[in-house]
């Protein structure tokens, strides 16, 4: 398993070291120009007050930049509602036969069967560098190839900086005919293997479902893929996700 660790406090590091000698080089410089303008005290004054002045505006800087660092990972977690003081349910997405997580579960205590790596494409790559981190799955535990089709699912997960999971998708691609009878053993082995909460009729008739608890949210869509390109019945796709969900 790929794993990318948070370079941010790297960066403070970093950033507090340059500062450090700037703020040395400065005490240096001044008593340089000290010792040829002491003739001079308000020359020597004016001198103190400017470097005074250009230290204070860099510090102001670094702290704006962390501030607004902060508040960037804070404004993450606020819009997905991840409270992390909560204990959330687990999802109803179900890996060898108990469920695959819950949210606030850090991602490196997941069923050690389960492989997954760093997705550098995912929704949050624009925050790695705040710790905020994507991964996804091809697990053979989601495809399968039956009879009368195959199915196809990929997993996709979000953490924080603590590697705490916030966020749960799935994709599943199934290529089967579902309109008729034959549609029976994938639908069967959907519901049964990885989705036991979908009502009987999602498949054949709502083909949209929300499930709510205190805490959480998960909704599933199942739609079929034909296009202008693809002109069969036999392409469905089944969404599925799961996020933290804050009562009004």
């Amino acid at each position: 398993m790929d794993k990318v660790l948070p370079p941010r406090s790297i960066m403070e590091r970093v950033r507090k070291h340059f500062y450090f000698k700037l703020l040395v080089y400065f005490c240096e410089l001044n008593m340089k120009l000290t010792k040829y303008y002491c003739h001079n005290q308000t020359i020597n004054i004016f001198i103190l007050y400017i470097l005074t002045f250009m230290l204070c505006s860099c510090n102001n800087v670094t702290k704006s930049n962390d501030n607004q660092q902060t508040s960037t990972y804070d404004s993450i977690l606020t819009i997905e509602n991840f409270d992390t003081t909560l204990s959330y349910h687990p999802s109803n997405l179900i890996y060898n036969g108990k469920p695959l997580l819950y949210l606030g579960q850090n991602i490196n205590n997941l069923d050690s069967n389960f492989v997954f790596n760093v997705d550098a494409n995912g929704r949050f790559q624009s925050f790695s560098t705040e710790g905020v981190h994507d991964y996804y799955s091809t697990s053979p535990y989601y495809f399968a190839e039956l009879t009368t089709g195959t199915i196809s699912g990929v997993i996709f997960m979000s953490s924080d900086k603590l590697e705490r999971v916030f966020a749960l998708r799935a994709l599943f691609d199934i290529d089967a005919e579902i309109v008729d009878t034959s549609g029976m053993e994938i639908m069967n082995y959907i519901k049964e293997k990885y989705f036991p909460i979908l009502p009987n009729d999602f498949f054949k008739t709502t083909k949209k479902f929300i499930y709510k608890t205190n805490n959480t949210i998960e909704e599933f869509k199942f739609y079929n893929r034909t296009s202008a390109i693809i002109d069969t019945q036999r392409k469905w796709t089944l969404e599925y996700s799961m996020k933290p969900f804050k009562l009004q």
